[in-house]
């Protein structure tokens, strides 16, 4: 009886907290009270007390009615930070998050969390004997939203994302033969219903088989909600010969900030399909290698003029070693546009194609690193030291193109950034992957 009173009182005083008794209890917030219909919140239970944390042995989630919701990951260990509730010096621990976001207008309210919890022995005061610890149960306030209905009319094709989001559509190639593969990928990014984001479908061509899409979330959490990337990624494979446009795609999307419907949409890809390897040409080559084996005199002038030839390349490089390194120099010595003449391809589309192919050289999440890190990565792959120099110069200069205050993300690159960007793709292909 006597243990049940006191688990009793207990219970009873856990919800008020700063009282000055020195016991637990919890604070239940929610980072946006007014959200709009599938806006994203962020729900937090915050557990204060004084001296030794109590030992939680058990839970219960708080009920979801007429709410999405996803609990976010804490960690594996949760830290407790000094704290002062209603003048009394605590300790606080975010114990439970979820991301929330309503599915109907209304008011929704959102109770039942509670915890079983055991207090330790150290912070009973005046306790001399080896009595257990005493267990008592904590219960979270109640709390409410007040969800707001979106704006009419609804535009037709929105699927329910809300938040500020943008569309890149990228391949790792655009020029390739029939029947040879090609990796497409949708990226979006902003902040917003991520998780619950709809992304909008690609439409290929009638003759390009296509494996099933992929998709990966990348979520960074900004304390109000879902910030991050989304990335859809398909495989496919053009089966005949021709120029193919893959329109831009395009979603609904409501924006809480503005109280308005966006139509955000991605940028158009051409690629350029050529017919495929002929049986023939197979044997062919091969056939022509093996001449150069044989010793008969009508092929031996040409294997001079080969000779004769590596002697002058050979000379070039050590030449042009010899020369201090400009890291945007061009790398094509004879090119039929000027140096600042605009290519035919975006910086945003150039620099997503660098941080593509510096992912599939195994860095990975490059587009995330520090310019520090980009380079301590970059000295763990094969490739030589100008280019573990130029790369980082590359991404800057197509920062200062995109970050510009007059810059536009589909506004052309000049030739001479584009040609060394690609020129670095081909450097980093060589690199073989470490499995």
């Amino acid at each position: 009886m006597l243990m049940l009173m006191l688990t009793c009182s207990l219970a009873l005083a856990a919800p008020g907290g700063g009282n000055g008794s020195g016991r637990p209890f919890i604070v239940s917030t929610v980072s946006n009270s007014r959200p709009w219909v599938g806006e994203e919140a962020l729900l937090t239970y915050t557990l204060y007390f004084k001296d030794l944390a109590p030992k939680i042995s058990n839970e219960e989630n708080p009920s979801f009615k007429g709410l999405w919701a996803k609990e976010t990951d804490s960690g594996r260990y949760i830290k407790s930070t000094p704290a002062v509730v209603r003048g009394e010096k605590l300790r606080g621990a975010v114990i439970k998050q979820f991301r929330i976001s309503p599915l109907e207008k209304g008011t929704i309210n959102i109770s039942g969390y509670t915890m079983l919890c055991d207090l330790p022995v150290e912070q009973r005061k005046n306790s001399t004997d080896n009595s257990p610890d005493i267990r008592f149960r904590i219960t979270a306030p109640e709390l409410s939203v007040t969800a707001r209905a979106l704006p009419e009319p609804v535009p037709a094709g929105f699927s329910g994302a809300v938040g500020s989001f943008r569309l890149e559509l990228l391949a790792d190639r655009q020029t390739l033969r029939a029947g040879e593969p090609v990796i497409l990928k949708l990226v979006i990014t902003g902040s917003g219903s991520l998780l619950t984001l709809k992304p909008p479908t690609l439409n290929l061509p009638e003759s390009f088989r296509q494996s099933p899409p992929e998709t990966t979330t990348n979520l960074q959490s900004d304390g109000t909600g879902s910030a991050g990337s989304m990335t859809v990624t398909i495989t496919a494979w053009p089966q005949s010969a021709g120029l193919f446009t893959i329109s831009p795609l395009k979603t609904v999307v409501f924006n809480p900030v503005t109280g308005r419907f966006d139509l955000p949409g991605s940028n158009a890809i051409v690629i350029r399909v050529t017919p495929p390897l002929h049986p023939n040409e197979a044997a062919e080559l091969k056939a022509a290698g093996s001449l150069r084996q044989q010793p008969a005199e009508n092929t031996r002038w040409i294997t001079g003029a080969i000779l004769g030839l590596l002697l002058l390349i050979g000379a070039g490089v050590l030449i042009a070693r010899k020369k201090p390194s400009n890291r945007l120099k061009s790398t094509t010595a004879d090119s039929s546009r000027p140096p600042g003449e605009a290519s035919g391809e975006s910086a945003g589309t150039l620099k997503q194609l660098l941080l593509l192919e510096l992912e599939r050289a195994g860095i990975n999440v490059p587009g995330r690193l520090t310019r520090k890190e980009l380079e301590a990565a970059l000295q763990s792959l094969n490739i030589a030291a100008e280019a573990q120099l130029e790369c980082p110069s590359l991404l800057d200069a197509l920062d200062r193109l995109l970050y510009t205050p007059a810059g536009k993300d589909e506004s052309p690159a000049p030739e001479l950034i584009a040609r060394n960007v690609h020129h670095m793709i081909g450097v980093l292909k060589d690199v073989k992957v470490k499995r």
